[in-house]
């Protein structure tokens, strides 16, 4: 219980923190023009979209969790921040589900896909935003190794590097094309994502 409640705390934590800036922007220069959850995507996608936004989903999550494999391939023998719940067992469950739903994939997809893509995107256009937002989102999963003391081999900064930057781009397809900006999709899919990563790390 004592994991539950302290991974609960980190959750709500990092989603103030990841949301800070993102408030205080539409604070400044949207607060009249449109609520905060609509600011940063956080909308329910239109229901004549739904069936091409599921199957869109399904193909995403799977080629995520294809190029996931040869990540972890790559990353092999590299303890990930999810490694904190290695070994754990069924009793860790609940804190890998909020970890893996709020405290990494909701707040990441709000401050990435809810407010740096869209902002990047209404200035430089949606194919210029969409880069700049992958590679910036890549290099902060490698920012936070160095920034724990560790190094990286060429190989695994590359893997680190390049992985959640397709993700990013596969996210931002289905938020944008099909779901008329809505982040909920793509939350979903970061979220089922980190979950089966964390799941591994359990030894059920």
């Amino acid at each position: 219980m004592s994991l539950f409640i302290s991974t609960l705390v980190s959750a709500v934590i990092q989603v103030i923190l990841f949301s800070l800036v993102p408030f205080i922007w539409w604070l400044i220069f949207h607060r009249k023009k449109e609520s905060f959850f609509s600011f940063v995507g956080i909308k329910k996608p239109d229901k004549s979209k739904v069936k091409s936004i599921f199957i869109a989903m399904i193909g995403v999550l799977l080629v995520c969790e294809g190029l996931g494999i040869i990540e972890k391939y790559c990353l092999r023998g590299f303890e990930t921040a999810d490694s904190t719940f290695s070994g754990m067992g069924i009793s860790a469950i609940g804190s890998v589900i909020v970890y893996a739903f709020v405290q990494t994939a909701f707040s990441e997809e709000i401050f990435f896909r809810g407010f740096l893509l869209k902002r990047l995107s209404s200035k430089l256009g949606l194919a210029i935003g969409s880069k700049i937002t992958a590679v910036i989102f890549g290099a902060m999963h490698v920012a936070l190794v160095y920034a724990t003391g560790r190094t990286l081999g060429i190989i695994s900064f590359v893997a680190l590097l390049v992985y959640p930057m397709v993700v990013s781009l596969l996210l931002t397809w289905v938020n944008e094309k099909k779901a008329n900006g809505s982040i909920l999709p793509g939350w979903f899919i970061h979220g089922i994502i980190n979950l089966i990563e964390g799941i591994g790390k359990l030894s059920l």
